[in-house]
């Protein structure tokens, strides 16, 4: 094993010196000074090397007065830096905690690294779609190593493959996030409380989209929380599972969802209409704004559920229609019993549409026409 490390730390750092060759087209000259650096260590020296290449690639992210063909040629660097180091990993002959560790600090900035090369590259017309899969090989490669400590190829199992789902989920690509998600729920016990608390938000996240809203809750409340930007962060996916489940927040500091939630308190589809126009940019990028759209079905329950507290539990379709108009809808007769005959097979309303001489009327059931909404959801996912 000795010699096999001994011939093959040659090759890895002429990979280095490959990786220095392209560092020239980097934004800053801490580059140049960090590949230099690094071209000429040995295994042992390896850590303070990354170390310092680390905090030059922060400081290169938070600065943002770069080219973009600066940022665009900084991820293939990065990448290729990145998979370098998992390689070193693999051949150390002991193991070094700091060495492990600013890995770990590699692989968690690599998704900001990505975002950043994605947008620079539309603005300069370069092909973006090849940039996640050069990140995820070199993600991978970890896995055919035979020689890395188990204990410490575990830990970047999780790292990874949170990272992968992180990256799916901002990109909309929801089949992908499932698939893997599935891979990391076989085996939790031998992970860290950290790891666990980011497999459980993704987890949860990912049920709210498929609309398993309690167990979407339940995955979020197993989220051990240490800072309040991890309770701001849970919020923002939290609420409109609350939403869903009929536990609607008082008082809540997402001002997004205070107009959503009015609307739906009082059947208004104006203020609902408006909200989803206004914030519809937000909850695209957060990857919800379709479970946002499904709301409308909840504004319509308590809107027939207020209609009902005036006009009975007889309610002929053209007093329906004119209570929409009132309420800003646009709906017409014929949409507003699609929409009701809806309602009503979805369990959210209990009742029946009958004709009689012309005329078209819903009937609600006489106590208990409005099912809780816990109960509702319940009934949906399979236990």
């Amino acid at each position: 094993m000795k010699a096999y490390k001994e011939r093959s730390a040659p090759r890895l750092n002429r990979r280095f010196t490959e990786l220095i060759d392209r560092s020239y087209s980097m934004p800053s000259d801490k580059w140049k000074g960090a590949f230099a650096f690094g071209q000429y260590a040995d295994m042992d020296n390896m850590a303070p090397v990354y170390l310092n290449m680390l905090e030059t690639i922060k400081e290169w992210m938070a600065a943002r007065t770069e080219s973009d063909e600066a940022l665009f040629a900084g991820f293939k660097t990065y990448t290729g830096l990145l998979g370098l180091g998992l390689k070193y990993l693999d051949e150390m002959t002991e193991s070094n905690v700091w060495f492990v560790a600013v890995i770990k600090c590699f692989i968690r900035r690599s998704k900001r690294v990505l975002l950043e090369a994605r947008s620079a590259a539309l603005k300069i017309n370069k092909p973006s779609d090849k940039l996640l899969e050069a990140l995820f090989h070199q993600l991978r490669d970890y896995r055919s190593s035979r020689t890395m400590d188990k204990k410490i190829k575990d830990e970047l199992e999780l790292l990874i493959n949170n990272l992968q789902v992180s990256i799916c989920f901002s990109s909309h690509e929801f089949s992908k996030c499932q698939r893997q998600l599935d891979l990391i729920r076989r085996d939790l016990a031998k992970y860290s409380q950290q790891e666990l608390n980011n497999f459980y938000f993704q987890y949860a996240k990912m049920a709210l989209i498929n609309c398993k809203f309690v167990e979407s809750e339940d995955y979020f409340q197993r989220i051990r929380i240490q800072r309040k930007s991890q309770l701001e962060l849970i919020m923002r996916y939290l609420i409109p599972c609350k939403i869903f489940l009929g536990k609607m927040p008082v008082g809540s500091s997402n001002a997004e969802y205070l107009p959503i939630i009015e609307a739906i308190v009082r059947g208004d589809f104006e203020t609902f209409e408006r909200s989803i126009q206004r914030f519809q940019k937000l909850w695209i990028k957060r990857g919800i704004y379709l479970v946002m759209e499904k709301m409308r079905i909840l504004v319509w329950r308590n809107f027939v559920k207020r209609t009902s507290f005036y006009l009975g539990e007889k309610i002929e379709f053209e007093h329906i229609v004119k209570a929409v108009s009132i309420m800003g809808g646009k709906e017409n007769i014929s949409e507003c019993m699609c929409v009701i005959s809806n309602l009503i097979y979805e369990g959210y309303v209990r009742g029946f549409i009958y004709f009689t001489e012309g005329k078209r009327t819903l009937v609600l059931k006489k106590g208990g026409a409005f099912p809780n909404l816990l109960k509702i959801a319940e009934s949906k996912e399979p236990k």
